[in-house]
């Protein structure tokens, strides 16, 4: 074997090595059944030839192998290392080698890793490294595959015989396992024969709900940290079976498979991805709560007005059978009763063609304030509504027909209603409202470069806003140890601004900014954005996406923050792609630089 004029020459006899060129590492293998493994690496020059000959040499001598076969060759393979790693063949197209090579896909559109990105511009919800395996904890469940009939609490309905556990009854009941869980993500499997089951953990609370299919299950549910059991739900008037229950907890930053992505239990970040599998960065959102009691059960207290809705009609985005298909007329209503404040309010939903034309419809909120018309397309999209309640009341939101009374066959799936001026990601619930907790990011003190003279500051990603008339719409970095000395950096929208950006330092109540103009930014839903900023005790400017604004030199001195942690993103919603902290001036032209 040779890349450009160094080598080694192999023994096919003995697998013995000779000829060794200087700068190059060898390695030789018995691979079972007669066959070898032999590789070479070395660091090569452009445009060199890598070369396998197979020949007699002198210093060898002939081989015959058992005299009647001759010599076979198998899965040439040249790659970019240092050391040659498992085979992976190539076969028609890239496309081809890389499935053949990891057959699992790595995007998926659902966090339960049910239905794959197979395009861009589709929603993911998962991806995985599993370039390496994901990376998995030990197995949790004890006698999954039923060999006896122990282990398991069995509600009326089931049994375990012959192999499976079995459920047949006309209401529902529980199957369980008591565990010993710690907070995390965790990996269930399960066979299953038949529909009708529902899996989740429990007690003395419900997690996220997954429905089984008929077949082999793989569901991902996020575990707190206070559930104790491993619950599967038969549904009434249902029969089946199942077999080899598997749970497994996934493991983060593991050198042998990181998961990248995930609906994140408590205190465990939420990392987006977009469709490509590109990081958009750590996602930060406010506290929201969904005031819908179901977000995605069609059941009381939903009503209907000349329609019918019907469950399991299709795979939605979370990549299981639970869309629903909302059939009706020209003056069709599916509303659900909600409580208002005064204030703001986004009604939202995913809605999908059902493929009979008849697709367009409207949002609405406060029994009257309609949005325009949507027209749903072929592909899953998350459609939103945002009003203005001016009291308290309680009145119905949801989904009706469109202004020109067409009919209407739609999916649907996944209600939300929230208080606030944009949508917020999906908050399921069944049966109450669920509140999800503000994100806060707080960096430590003890982690921080600090200087007393000089402080530069840089970050990007995609933010979500609204007007609300108000100052300090969003803060990006809030670094304050009292209110005479800080450093800020946020967005104004009060009186005529719509997103003016600002930098602002306060050193012992001495306070100097900077602006842009008032309507740099406009308020939407994934704003990207690229700022820096660099603060002195003689100085403050900032810039944005590569253009700097004019220096104030009024500032005397900088806030003493050496001991004090920063909050970032403390207003914001949307993602945080990089955050950069120097404990030294970067000039304007660094600043420009970082922007960039």
């Amino acid at each position: 074997m040779r890349i450009g004029g160094s080598g080694a020459t192999f023994s096919i006899a003995d697998g013995s090595v000779s000829g060794t060129s200087a700068g190059v590492t060898t390695q030789s293998q018995d691979a079972g059944n007669g066959w070898r493994k032999f590789s070479i690496s070395r660091t090569a020059v452009a445009n060199e030839i890598a070369r396998i000959n197979v020949i007699p040499t002198a210093s060898v001598g002939d081989f015959s192998g058992d005299g009647t076969s001759g010599v076979y060759i198998w899965g040439a393979q040249l790659e970019e290392a240092s050391t040659a790693s498992s085979y992976q063949p190539i076969l028609s197209t890239f496309e081809n080698a890389f499935k053949a090579a990891f057959p699992s896909h790595t995007l998926y559109q659902d966090y339960r890793s049910v239905t794959p990105v197979t395009a861009v511009g589709e929603p993911v919800g998962l991806m995985l490294d599993k370039s390496e395996g994901l990376a998995q904890g030990p197995e949790l469940v004890t006698n999954g595959d039923f060999a006896t009939d122990s282990d398991w609490t069995k509600g009326t309905g089931w049994t375990i015989s012959g192999g499976v556990a079995s459920f047949s009854n006309s209401t529902g009941t529980a199957f369980s396992q008591t565990m010993s869980l710690s907070a995390g993500v965790y990996k269930i499997e399960v066979e299953t024969t038949g529909v009708g089951a529902q899996v989740y953990f429990n007690s003395p609370s419900i997690s996220t709900t997954s429905i089984l299919v008929s077949g082999s299950n793989t569901v991902y549910i996020a575990h707190n940290g206070s559930y104790t059991k491993l619950s599967f739900l038969g549904i009434g008037n249902s029969s089946f079976s199942m077999d080899n229950i598997s749970v497994k907890e996934v493991l983060y930053d593991q050198p042998d498979g990181t998961l990248q992505l995930f609906n994140s239990p408590a205190n465990v970040p939420r990392i987006e991805y977009d469709a490509t599998g590109a990081v958009k960065g750590l996602l930060i959102e406010e506290a929201r709560t969904n005031l819908y009691l179901n977000s995605n059960q069609f059941v009381s207290p939903w009503a209907r007005i000349a329609s019918d809705i019907y469950a399991s009609a299709g795979t939605s985005p979370s990549g299981l059978a639970d869309a629903w298909r909302w059939v009706g007329d020209g003056t069709s209503v599916l509303y659900q009763g909600t409580p208002y404040v005064a204030g703001d309010y986004t009604v939202s939903a995913w809605v999908k063609s059902n493929g009979a034309g008849e697709d367009t419809f409207r949002l609405y909120g406060l029994n009257s304030v309609v949005s325009g018309d949507f027209t749903a397309t072929s592909e899953w999209v998350r459609y939103s509504h945002t009003f203005t309640s001016a009291s308290a009341v309680n009145q119905f939101s949801g989904i009706l027909y469109g202004a020109s009374r067409g009919n209407v066959d739609l999916l649907v799936y996944g209600f939300q209603i929230e208080a606030g001026s944009t949508p917020s990601s999906y908050i399921p619930t069944s049966g109450s409202t669920v509140t999800r907790a503000a994100e806060t990011l707080t960096v430590p003190a003890a982690n921080l470069p600090y200087s007393s003279t000089n402080m530069s500051i840089q970050m990007d990603g995609k933010m979500t806003y609204a007007d609300r008339n108000i100052f300090n719409e969003v803060l990006f970095t809030n670094w304050i140890s009292s209110g005479t000395d800080y450093i800020q950096v946020g967005i104004h929208t009060a009186d005529v601004k719509t997103g003016q950006l600002f930098f602002k330092q306060n050193s012992l109540g001495s306070v100097s900014s900077i602006f842009t103009a008032p309507n740099h930014f406009n308020p939407n839903i994934g704003v990207p954005f690229n700022i820096a900023s660099r603060h002195g005790s003689t100085f403050i400017n900032g810039a944005i996406n590569g253009t700097t604004l004019t220096a104030n030199t009024t500032p005397t001195s900088l806030p003493d923050l050496s001991s004090t942690d920063l909050n970032l993103g403390s207003t914001f919603m949307g993602t945080i792609g990089k955050f950069r902290v120097w404990d030294e001036d970067l000039t304007d032209t660094g600043i420009v630089e970082a922007s960039t």
